[in-house]
């Protein structure tokens, strides 16, 4: 029975192991340097997002204020 195994094998080159470790090696410094990319643009986006939204509530707030100050001086106007 061990006969038939052995004559089954496939006779693969002393390198092909080295082939893969360097395969696996590459794919990985490649997802690496890929990730760590992405995420440098992702913190630029998310950095203009916050700047914006910063700079909106900035500007809804003073309308605010402003539409605020009207109404108590329209309510003190009224008590009068």
């Amino acid at each position: 029975m061990d006969h038939l195994f052995r004559q089954r094998r496939i006779s693969v080159p002393k390198r092909t192991s080295e082939l893969v470790a360097l395969v696996a090696v590459s794919c990985t410094l490649f997802l690496f340097l890929h990730t760590r990319d992405l995420s440098t643009k992702l913190r630029r986006i998310q950095g203009r997002l916050n700047d914006d939204v910063t700079a909106f509530n900035h500007l809804t707030d003073r309308h605010g204020q402003q539409d605020l100050s009207r109404l108590t001086d329209d309510s003190t106007d009224d008590s009068k």
